[in-house]
C-alpha cells in the first residue's frame, strides 16, 4: 500500500493471479476502462466504510506518547479520503502531525530537484 489507490488496482490486476482470473472471467485482458471501473467500485466501498477505521488502534496512543513521537501518514489516499480520516483521527489524539499525499510529495520532490 502507499501507492495512489488507482495505481494499486492497476498493479493488482496485472499480477499473475488476478490477471489470470480476469482473463478466465472476461475472456480478455483488463483495459484502462476496467481499471477505472474497479477503482470506482473500490472507492465507493472505501468511502462507505472509511469513517469506521479512522481511529487509532487500542494501545497505539499510549505507545506513541511513551516515545514522544507524532503520527504522520504516507497513505495512498486522496485528499477527499484524508478529509474524512484526519478530523476523526485528530479527535482521538493531538499527535497527528502531518500527512503526505501523492500531490504533496510530488511538489516537495520537484522543489528539491
Amino acid at each position: 500500500m502507499g501507492l495512489p489507490k488507482r495505481a494499486h488496482v492497476a498493479i493488482m490486476l496485472s499480477g499473475n493471479c488476478l490477471s489470470t482470473a480476469w482473463q478466465t472471467a472476461h475472456g480478455r485482458s483488463h483495459t484502462e476502462a476496467d481499471i477505472d471501473a474497479v477503482y470506482a467500485q473500490f472507492e465507493a466501498n472505501l468511502f462507505a466504510s472509511l469513517s469506521n477505521y479512522a481511529t487509532p488502534l487500542l494501545g497505539t496512543l499510549e505507545a506513541v506518547a511513551q516515545v514522544g513521537i507524532k503520527i504522520g501518514s504516507t497513505t495512498g489516499y486522496t485528499r477527499p479520503m484524508m478529509d474524512v480520516v484526519t478530523p476523526l483521527a485528530k479527535r482521538a489524539t493531538h499527535l497527528i502531525a502531518w500527512s503526505a499525499l501523492k500531490k504533496r510529495v510530488a511538489m516537495v520532490v520537484h522543489t528539491l530537484i
